[in-house]
C-alpha cells in the first residue's frame, strides 16, 4: 500500500498553516511525523498524510449534544 510522503512545506499547505507552526508542534511532539536517517548533524522530517488524516480526526471536536443554537430560539417566536 503507497502512502503519500509530505514535507513540512506541503503539510502547512495542506492544513493551510504556516511551517512554523509545524516546526512547532513537532518540537512539542503534538503531530506525528518520520524522522528519516541522519545525513550529516541534522535529519529531515517527513509525514504520512494518512497518519495527519487519522490524527486530525482524533482531534476533531464534536458538538454537543446539549448544544443549542441561536437559530433554534429565533424560530419558537
Amino acid at each position: 500500500m503507497s502512502d503519500e510522503v509530505m514535507d513540512k512545506k506541503e503539510l502547512a499547505q495542506m492544513l493551510r498553516i504556516s511551517e512554523r507552526t509545524i516546526e512547532r508542534w513537532i518540537s512539542e511532539c503534538r503531530i506525528p511525523y518520520v524522522r528519516l536517517p541522519k545525513r550529516g548533524a541534522w535529519s529531515e522530517i517527513r509525514f504520512l498524510k494518512s497518519n495527519i488524516l487519522a490524527w486530525l480526526k482524533r482531534n476533531e471536536v464534536k458538538p454537543s449534544k446539549y448544544f443549542r443554537s441561536n437559530k433554534d430560539d429565533d424560530e419558537d417566536d
